[in-house]
C-alpha cells in the first residue's frame, strides 16, 4: 500500500512516566496516527532522550498506531532494553541538514585557506551558559594566547547571577569580561526577510566567513560537557568550523572526537600532544582550569603546524560533511518512498502545535521553505 508519509518533531521530553499530551491537546496530531492511509515518522531531535523514544513507541504500540517509524540522531545511544528494532528507523542529523540546507539557499561562502601568519584562535562563545565558555574565556584573556584570539560573547544583565552560580568567579571578574568583549567580533548578521529563521542560531549565524580566514584555529564551546549514556552529538558550532573548512578543538563530552571519528571525520588528532584531550574533565570551572595547560598545548600545535597539511585535513572534514549530509537525505527519502507530506506538527515543553512551514525541522523537505 502506498502511504502518506508524516513527519512530526518530538522534543524534550524526558520523562517516560508522566507529559504526554492529553484529550483535547492532542486532537489534531492524533489523527494522523488514525487514518489507515498514513505512515508516521516521529523524529526526534538531537538532544533528546532516548528513553524518551522508547516512550513514544510504547505510547503509539499502546494505542494500536503501527503505521509508525522513527528518526533519530546520529549521536543518541539505544538503551540496552530498547524497543527500537519493533519500527523502522532512520539515522539522521537534523542540525547539520538544517545548517546545510541554509547556507545553500542564501548562498553562504566559506573559508578558502588556512593563513601562515596570522597564528590566532577564534572562540565563538554564545549565550555564557556552561562552564566551557565564560571559564574559558576568562582562561584565554589572562593565559598564553591572551592577545591572539577573537571571541563574542552575548550577554544581559539578567546573566550575571546565573554566571556567578556556573563559573565561579567574582562578580567584578565577570563584568569585566562582559565590557571588554560584549558583542558580535565581525558585527555580521546575516538575515533574510521572507523568513523567521533568519537569525537562527540552528542555521550556525551571524558569524561571516571572513572571520575563518583571519584565524588559524576554532576553539569550540560545544553545547553539553558532561558525560551521558544516552547521546554524544554536536551542533551547529561544530558544524559550522567545519563547514568554513577551519581546524578546531572541541571542548565538549567525552568521546566526542571518537563520535566524530566513527563518521569519517579528522580531528586533529595526529598533530596533538594530548590527542585524547576530550576525555579530560572539563565539567566545573575548577577542573577546567586544571585541565587547561592541556588544552592551551594542544592549540599551540595547531597554529604551529604546518598549514598546508592542516588545510588538507580541513578540505576532507569540508568534503565528508556534504557528503554525509547527502547520505541522510538519501535515507530518508528511500524510507519514505519519496513521498513526504509535511505538517511540521510538534510536541515539546509548549505542547502540541503547528509549527510555520519555515521552519527548520525537518530540513530535507525543501520545496516548503520561504528563503530569499
Amino acid at each position: 500500500m502506498n502511504y502518506k508519509h508524516h513527519i512530526m518533531r518530538m522534543c524534550y521530553f524526558t520523562n517516560h512516566k508522566s507529559g504526554f499530551p492529553m484529550g483535547d491537546l492532542l486532537g489534531n496530531a492524533e489523527s494522523y496516527f488514525k487514518k489507515n492511509e498514513t505512515f508516521v515518522w516521529m523524529e526526534f531531535t538531537n538532544d533528546c532522550s532516548s528513553r524518551c523514544v522508547d516512550a513514544w513507541i510504547d505510547w503509539a504500540e499502546n494505542k494500536s498506531y503501527n503505521r509508525i517509524g522513527i528518526i533519530v540522531n546520529v549521536g543518541m545511544k539505544k538503551p540496552k532494553d530498547n524497543r527500537w528494532s519493533r519500527v523502522p528507523v532512520v539515522i539522521v542529523d537534523n542540525t547539520l541538514q538544517s545548517m546545510l540546507f541554509y547556507h545553500r539557499v542564501n548562498k553562504h561562502k566559506f573559508n578558502t585557506e588556512i593563513f601562515e601568519t596570522n597564528k590566532k584562535i577564534l572562540f565563538l562563545t554564545g549565550k555564557p551558559l556552561s562552564p566551557n565558555r565564560l571559564p574559558v574565556l576568562d582562561l584565554l584573556d589572562r593565559g598564553m594566547f591572551y592577545d591572539r584570539f577573537t571571541t563574542s560573547l552575548f550577554w544581559n544583565d539578567v546573566l550575571y547571577d546565573h554566571a556567578k552560580t556556573v563559573t565561579k568567579l567574582s562578580y567584578d571578574r565577570i563584568k569585566e569580561l562582559v565590557e571588554k568583549y560584549n558583542g558580535s567580533p565581525d558585527k555580521a548578521q546575516i538575515s533574510n526577510e521572507h523568513s523567521s529563521i533568519g537569525d537562527f542560531h540552528m542555521s550556525g549565524v551571524p558569524y561571516d566567513y571572513t572571520l575563518y580566514k583571519k584565524h588559524q584555529l576554532s576553539l569550540i564551546p560545544e553545547t553539553r560537557v558532561e558525560y551521558s549514556w544516552e547521546f554524544n552529538y554536536c551542533t551547529e558550532k561544530t558544524y559550522r568550523t567545519i563547514l568554513n573548512c577551519h581546524p578546531f578543538i572541541i571542548l565538549g563530552q567525552p568521546g566526542t572526537l571518537s563520535h566524530l571519528k566513527d563518521r569519517g571525520y579528522d580531528c586533529f588528532q595526529d598533530l596533538l600532544p594530548e590527542p585524547n584531550y576530550d576525555q579530560l574533565d572539563i565539567s566545573s570551572t575548577e577542573q577546567l582550569q586544571k585541565n587547561w595547560n592541556k588544552i592551551e598545548i594542544n592549540c599551540q600545535a595547531i597554529i604551529e603546524a604546518d598549514p598546508k597539511i592542516v588545510w588538507e585535513k580541513c578540505k576532507l572534514n569540508h568534503a565528508r560533511l556534504l557528503k554525509e549530509n547527502e547520505e541522510m537525505l538519501l535515507a530518508v527519502h528511500q524510507a519514505t518512498d519519496h513521498q513526504i507530506k509535511y505538517d511540521a506538527l510538534s510536541y515539546d515543553n509548549f505542547g502540541w502545535g503547528k509549527q510555520p512551514n519555515d521552519w527548520v525541522w525537518p530540513s530535507w523537505n525543501t520545496d516548503k521553505r520561504k528563503f530569499k
